[in-house]
């Protein structure tokens, strides 16, 4: 009665929260076409995610939203002043 789906992004040399696109195409194949490639009934979605993946998943949910989210120690919060940190070799 449940599954689960884990999307792997790419972590190294990438900014932060840059990966969303991997989550966002995986996320909207399983709101759109799941249902038809596997041959079941997808009822309700949840995210799930620690640190990088707590915020993407946070961030993603507001771009589709799902039944919930689950976000442990999700970061940073100020997402521009992370990735300027990043840019500037400073992180």
């Amino acid at each position: 009665d449940m599954m689960l789906i884990s999307v792997a992004y790419p972590q190294e040399n990438v900014l932060l929260g840059d990966s969303i696109l991997q989550a966002e195409a995986a996320l909207l194949w399983l709101k759109n076409t799941a249902n038809q490639e596997l041959g079941l009934t997808v009822g309700k979605i949840f995210l799930a995610g620690h640190s990088q993946g707590g915020y993407m998943f946070t961030r993603l949910n507001t771009l589709h939203p799902t039944n919930g989210v689950i976000a442990n120690a999700p970061g940073p919060l100020n997402l521009v002043y992370r990735c300027q940190l990043e840019e500037n070799g400073q992180v």
